[in-house]
């Protein structure tokens, strides 16, 4: 993510991804690729979610890293690569314009899970007397645990609460 200062924008600065692929496409290049992509308020999270979730099928079948994955793998991460350059058009406003001396507001944490991923997102809700407005502040995905059993989304519900509770401890501390 980058900060553009004079819009006080948020923009994905995919500027040092590679769009093409190189001759194999191994599980060092995902990785690296992923790993190019800075977002410490996890705005991104969607975005980067299906490249992490196409990682863990690969470590599932038990490839090297430097070995070429499946043409199936290939294609999805193809795919996403394609998708990734119409996000980089995507402007996120992080001006909050809001005075929080006469206005209302409140911090409001959601989380969720599904069988493949969990997470939770940070708002702030600010109402004045003519509008409502709510913005996001952060958010945090994660990977379901793949293992011999298969985690139940009542487990992965919890570990979303987790992260939940450790945002709201974050921003009660400020």
């Amino acid at each position: 993510m980058v900060w553009e200062r004079c819009s006080d924008y948020l923009c994905l600065n995919a500027t040092n991804i590679t769009y093409d692929l190189p001759g194999i496409l191994s599980k060092r290049e995902i990785l690296g690729t992923i790993n190019k992509i800075f977002d410490p308020l996890g705005i991104a999270c969607p975005v980067t979610l299906i490249p992490k979730l196409l990682l863990q099928r690969l470590w599932k079948l038990k490839l090297s890293w430097d070995q070429e994955v499946d043409l199936n793998s290939k294609s999805g991460f193809c795919k996403w690569l394609n998708d990734l350059k119409h996000f980089e058009r995507l402007k996120i406003p992080i001006r909050l314009n809001c005075d929080l001396e006469t206005e209302n507001f409140s911090l409001h944490f959601f989380c969720d899970a599904s069988k493949l991923a969990y997470s939770a997102v940070a708002l702030i809700r600010v109402q004045t007397r003519d509008s409502v407005q709510v913005h996001l502040l952060q958010a945090k995905a994660r990977v379901a645990p793949s293992g011999r059993k298969e985690t139940t989304i009542a487990r992965l519900e919890v570990l979303g609460a987790t992260i939940c509770a450790r945002l709201e401890e974050h921003y009660k501390r400020i």
